[in-house]
């Protein structure tokens, strides 16, 4: 590696004359996907040495032997501004392609080890799309996929309204699926504890009322959060 004021450039040995290379790579280690980085590079001699312009939000390479995709080399999704509504945490990315789809993940904390799927799917019709996550969010680490979002934990997002026998919660889910509830009076940090009972659905609408008896009454702040049965 070699670095400049204003470029990274990566070299390579034991590459074949005369055979095509390009150059992949992504955001950080834990991305999902890699993007290509180059156009076709057709080896020389034995080193190979392509250089990535700097700022770059890449930090990940690797080389692969072939031609480069067709039409793939551009520029990586950037969230490029964030903003905050009353209720809400909002961020804008760049270099969407129109017509492809995209997913949003989050985590906790930078340490934490799993990423939640927080928007399964949303389709591009511009270049540029805005995401909203609703406030109070135990999530502060987010990161933006094109394509189907991985398997893994999914976010289900609740509806919280308050009623004349306590709190009532509402969420939409496939009807073969079974949930728990579990509450906290904090989110950071979060006390989690399990409330008693199996939620299921006939119709896909499930629906769950803290009445305040299994959470110390009903005064204070308090989150919710549902666990998937298997």
């Amino acid at each position: 590696f070699i670095l400049s004021s204003n470029s990274l450039c990566l070299t390579w040995t034991n590459a074949l004359p005369g055979v095509n290379y390009f150059v992949e790579a992504k955001v950080d280690l834990n991305a999902i996907s890699w993007a290509t980085a180059s156009p076709t590079i057709r080896a020389t001699n034995l080193a190979l040495t392509w250089c990535v312009a700097l700022p770059t939000p890449y930090s990940i390479f690797r080389l692969s032997e072939g031609l480069a995709p067709p039409s793939s080399v551009r520029p990586p999704m950037q969230i490029t501004r964030t903003f905050l509504l009353a209720n809400a945490f909002c961020f804008t990315w760049t270099n969407a392609v129109p017509g492809r789809t995209y997913y949003v993940q989050g985590k906790t904390s930078l340490g934490a080890a799993t990423w939640f799927t927080l928007l399964p799917t949303l389709t591009a019709t511009t270049n540029e799309m805005t995401w909203c996550v609703p406030l109070p969010s135990p999530y502060s680490i987010f990161r933006v996929g094109e394509g189907p979002p991985p398997s893994g934990p999914v976010e289900v997002p609740i509806q919280v309204s308050p009623s004349g026998s306590g709190y009532h919660l509402q969420w939409n889910a496939a009807t073969n699926q079974q949930f728990k509830v579990e509450w906290s009076p904090a989110i950071a940090p979060p006390a989690w504890t399990l409330l008693p009972g199996v939620i299921t659905s006939a119709t896909g609408v499930f629906t769950f009322v803290d009445d305040g008896s299994q959470t110390g009454g009903l005064a204070g702040l308090r989150f919710y959060r549902l666990i998937l049965l298997p």
